[in-house]
């Protein structure tokens, strides 16, 4: 990473990080004061995203130095990834043009997703509304169907023990 980068919008990525550091401080504060920071935080990537576009920073280069500057105020790693993206959806609108002063993170984040991201969202929403209303026995059924998929999966990934007899006695036979 480029120090002199780094250096240079050092205001810019502690903004962003102060944010991040305030918003789990809080933990279950007020929705409105969360909402608030989040807001602001919003708005800090959104900057950023800004300044090192019209800057011409590489938008790897730019991920880098956030990623960087939250590691060392110690932010959860899944936190840093997630606004990591962000900041690439912010960089990716503003490259197509899309305006993003009333843009969030989610939107951000949502513009750069994979195809694969994108189906797996549908896909639970979609379990999401086929169990909304479910009651205990309605999840502990779903959970069996669940673990029986997953026990099927498994069995087809492992060769069965007349399989392993089988390769073991053309080994031996050699």
């Amino acid at each position: 990473m480029n120090r002199e980068l780094y250096l240079k919008y050092s205001p810019q990525l502690s903004a962003i990080t102060a944010a991040v550091v305030a918003a789990g401080i809080a933990g279950k504060a007020a929705s409105e004061a969360s909402k608030g920071r989040k807001d602001s935080l919003a708005a800090s990537i959104r900057d950023f995203a800004e300044v090192t576009h019209a800057d011409g920073v590489p938008v790897d280069e730019a991920n880098k130095m956030l990623a960087l500057d939250m590691t060392l105020a110690e932010v959860k790693g899944g936190t840093i990834k997630g606004y990591g993206a962000s900041l690439r959806g912010y960089r990716a609108m503003i490259a197509a043009g899309v305006a993003i002063a009333d843009k969030n993170t989610k939107d951000a984040q949502d513009y750069v997703a994979s195809d694969e991201v994108k189906a797996i969202k549908a896909a639970k929403d979609r379990i999401a509304t086929a169990t909304k209303g479910y009651k205990l026995a309605d999840w502990l059924a779903l959970a069996d169907v669940l673990e029986a998929a997953k026990a099927a999966r498994e069995a087809d990934a492992q060769p069965g023990e007349a399989e392993v007899a089988e390769v073991a006695a053309q080994a031996a036979n050699g």
